[in-house]
């Protein structure tokens, strides 16, 4: 199977394709607009509102649906349901969200990043109960343009481990000044395929405990690469393969400044590198990376 990413749709879309899934999202692209992964094969299937490609070890599945500040908080909690619902005997490995709007405050509601935890954190406690933390994987949700609700995730049969960063006060244990519900990720989710680790490491920003750190991108992309570095050397194993390196950038005029210090600091010659235009969780965050370590 594989999973494309392709930045810059005119509109949002989900295609079953030579056995895989490309998602369409509009959020535009730096650089390469298509972001390519390799999978083991699978089968297609639907269920519900997902688009399914299904291993004997692996799950693969992807929806997109349209929302409102009304509808968002129930429209992920629904999705996050069916995900939990379609799945319980598998591990969740990794989650991307792309939410409409993300920073907005619409009239007589909260912000619609806070809307989107609400519904996932609420879907997280009736599935999992005792067990939460141990459920909750790597993941990210930055914003974009449009009013498509976008889940992709990835999920298999072996155990995965969800780690934190020593740096930083674990999502889900934010304190109530940052919404009704707390983000319900881990930092990072290790899982080892065929003797092999690969590790996720989520949406990472400049955040120190609990509070944004950083008015600059200069200072909030040296904060990001201390984080990233403090949640890989959190892990227990050792990763060798491709890196894949996402970068969220709320601003493109910023994108010049990031390339090249993230070049000089902390790319290597064999990474893959995408460079994505999209607003981030919290209106003063400038930066966000997501890394993937092993898998192709």
């Amino acid at each position: 199977m594989n999973l494309q990413f392709h930045y810059g749709a005119t509109a949002p879309y989900i295609n079953t394709k030579n056995n895989g899934l490309q998602v369409g999202v509009l959020n535009p692209s730096c650089a390469q607009a298509i972001e390519r992964w390799s999978l083991p094969a699978g089968e297609y299937c639907r269920r519900g509102d997902f688009h399914i490609i299904e291993s004997d070890a692996y799950i693969l599945g992807a929806a997109s649906i349209q929302v409102c500040p009304e509808t968002l908080a129930d429209t992920t909690e629904s999705l996050y349901d069916q995900l939990l619902t379609n799945h319980p005997e598998f591990s969740l490995y990794r989650i991307w969200h792309f939410v409409p709007k993300i920073n907005e405050i619409p009239n007589g509601k909260i912000e619609n990043y806070r809307a989107f935890c609400k519904g996932r954190s609420i879907a997280f406690e009736a599935h999992a109960n005792e067990a939460l933390h141990s459920k909750i994987p790597a993941a990210s949700a930055v914003g974009t343009i449009g009013e498509h609700l976008t889940l992709v995730y990835f999920a298999g049969k072996a155990i995965s481990t969800h780690i934190e960063n020593p740096r930083q006060t674990p999502a889900y244990n934010y304190p109530g000044k940052y919404g009704p519900k707390p983000p319900a990720f881990a930092r990072a989710t290790t899982v080892i395929f065929d003797d092999k680790p690969t590790l996720f490491i989520s949406g990472t920003a400049s955040i120190l405990a609990s509070e944004s750190i950083g008015e600059t991108i200069e200072n909030q992309l040296a904060t990001t690469i201390e984080n990233l570095n403090g949640v890989a050397s959190n892990t227990p194993n050792t990763y060798i393969g491709t890196r894949r390196v996402r970068v969220y950038l709320r601003h493109v005029s910023d994108f010049a400044y990031v390339k090249s210090h993230l070049e000089a600091d902390y790319l290597s010659a064999n990474d893959e590198v995408y460079y994505i235009v999209a607003d981030i969780c919290r209106k003063e965050l400038l930066v966000e990376i997501e890394v993937t370590i092993g898998l192709s």
